[in-house]
């Protein structure tokens, strides 16, 4: 599923890429109406709650409480009319019905703005759902929990094109079938994001393993809550007529309603989530608890806001949430994988500070030299300028260095004490104290839960010191998997065979190029990727505290060997 996924993805940011730059063709007809049933399809009473003063409604006679009947040929215009269509009503005035020819006309300047940034909005998240997509799916660790989440993205991708189309469709049934394929991405990015909960993060409690049963009917209830009473628009029958005119808007309401089932599971996943996966709970379940809650004001708010004052400033919500649960569902994911999106973030932060003091100094020189140097030569100014450029790298060093002292301290603090005792290895006289020290160090410097030290001990590679929950076996083998790639490669890796579901990353303990042994770190309490720095501060300590060891045991050797029998 996951291939399948990623091949869709990658044909659909193309798509997206066009409809970024397409223009708003949605026409607009200025008007708001309710449905009352007839005793036919083409009986169906339209009467008027909002007209808007600038939009085309006005001009074509028409004023709040306006009844009238609409064809039952018109109703895919009426529906989803593009600028320059034009439908054929027939107003209500007593027993006489009146034709009336009302043309989509482009949006007021306002409502033209909020148009074009959900169009746009709608573009960028199925671009950014696309390309997380590509992204989890080639990256995930985890096979099941990166299928799903691959699945997640790609649905939210391709529902974000179907918001964009509706809106830059060339044609109105090409907005129609958008509007459709939207809302069973509705039902199935639903169903799918219950599942997810379901495995993610580990140990369910009782309200998540039920909603993932429930997960199919909850997803088939949002599609039908929205698709139903709109296909009864186009059925010449009386039942549904009756349908559409008794649930008329309600059934947007009950489909954005049903995401409170989302939230009790994202509320139950942040309740029983595991010590270690909890940073990735958070970011997945209180983003998506954002984004239902978003689904679920828009369904609220649609029919009095929009229905009764026209007020389309909440059409945006929709797009808004769909990037929310695209980001809830990727940034655990790429933070643990690819690099620490945190420690990213906040260089990007310092980055920021440093070109903004680096502006404000030019800025302030030129107004200095404008004042000191008001009638002093051009070349006074000139040689100022230089001399400030000549700074600007002085300046860009010495601002950084002390922005991230101050916001990396406990980090950098934690590689320096890593290294430190690395330095201190060859004054020890205890191989087994050394590694305790090394293991708090390493546990207590970068908050690694599980570390673990092995050492060679005839054919096999025994644990000999530890601290954590260690899930790591006793002994490892001389062929085993990971004893073969050590022994041939001698580099440190990241891997899954020495704990099972445990990720670790082992480093090699080289002396005299031997491998004499090797230590296990579990993932770090926040479960984001081990950086290269650390790594090689990690592989340091780990190959002075190997040579220490190999020194001190051909000491103990060698004792024995002169001592008498």
């Amino acid at each position: 599923m996951r291939a399948v996924s990623v091949v869709l993805a990658a044909i659909g940011i193309p798509l997206a890429l066009v409809l970024l730059f397409a223009p708003v063709t949605f026409g607009y007809g200025g008007l708001t109406t309710k449905v009352t049933a007839g005793a036919s399809a083409d009986d169906t009473t339209y009467t008027v709650r909002y007209v808007d003063a600038n939009g085309a409604a006005v001009r074509a006679g028409l004023h709040v409480g306006s009844n009238f009947r609409l064809p039952y040929s018109e109703r895919v215009t009426w529906n989803n009319g593009r600028v320059g269509d034009s439908v054929t009503i027939f107003v209500l005035q007593g027993t006489k019905k009146q034709p009336v020819k009302l043309t989509w006309t482009p949006f007021t300047p306002m409502l033209a703005a909020i148009e074009r940034w959900r169009k746009t909005g709608y573009a960028l998240t199925a671009l950014l759902a696309f390309g997380l997509a590509l992204l989890v799916g080639i990256r995930a660790r985890d096979s099941r929990i990166g299928s799903l989440a691959t699945f997640v993205l790609l649905v939210l991708g391709w529902r974000a094109v179907a918001g964009a189309v509706t809106l830059a469709a060339p044609t109105t049934a090409m907005a129609e079938t958008a509007q459709y394929v939207g809302w069973m991405a509705d039902g199935i990015v639903l169903a799918a994001m219950l599942f997810l909960l379901g495995t993610f993060p580990p140990s369910p409690g009782l309200v998540r393993r039920t909603l993932q049963y429930a997960a199919i009917p909850a997803g088939v209830l949002v599609w039908l809550a929205w698709t139903v009473p709109w296909i009864a628009a186009y059925m010449p029958l009386l039942a549904a007529q009756h349908l559409r005119a008794s649930v008329g808007n309600n059934g947007i309401l009950v489909a954005s309603l049903v995401p409170l089932l989302l939230v009790a599971a994202c509320i139950d996943a942040l309740a029983r989530a595991p010590v270690t996966y909890r940073a990735a709970t958070r970011w997945l379940a209180g983003s998506w608890l954002i984004a239902a809650a978003l689904t679920v004001a828009y369904g609220i708010a649609y029919d009095l806001l929009v229905g009764t004052f026209g007020f389309h400033s909440v059409d945006p919500l929709p797009f808004v949430a769909n990037l929310l649960f695209a980001f809830g569902i990727s940034y655990p994911i790429l933070r643990h994988r690819l690099t620490d999106l945190n420690i990213f973030v906040t260089r990007a932060t310092i980055y920021a500070v440093v070109l903004l003091v680096i502006v404000a100094l030019f800025a302030l020189a030129e107004w200095l030299i404008g004042r000191l140097f008001e009638n002093a030569p051009q070349v006074v100014a000139l040689i100022i300028v230089l001399a400030l450029g000549i700074s600007v790298r002085w300046i860009h060093a010495f601002v950084e260095s002390r922005l991230t002292a101050v916001v990396f301290h406990k980090r950098i603090s934690g590689l320096h004490d890593i290294r430190r005792v690395a330095r201190e290895a060859d004054i020890a006289t205890d191989s087994h104290a050394l590694m305790q020290v090394a293991c708090t160090t390493m546990h207590r410097g970068l908050d690694i839960p599980a570390v673990g030290f092995y050492l060679h001990d005839g054919n096999e590679y025994v644990m000999l010191r530890a601290v954590g929950d260690v899930p790591w076996p006793d002994a490892f083998d001389m062929n085993s998997a990971l004893l073969l790639r050590l022994r041939r490669w001698k580099e440190p890796f990241e891997t899954l065979d020495a704990g099972g579901e445990h990720h670790t990353l082992v480093l090699p303990m080289n002396a005299r190029g031997e491998l004499v042994g090797f230590v296990c770190c579990g993932p770090k309490a926040d479960r984001t990727a081990y950086l290269a720095d650390e790594i090689d501060a990690l592989q340091y300590l780990a190959t002075e505290v190997g040579v220490a060891c190999a020194w001190l045991s051909q000491k103990k050797e060698t004792l024995a060997s002169f001592s008498p029998a």
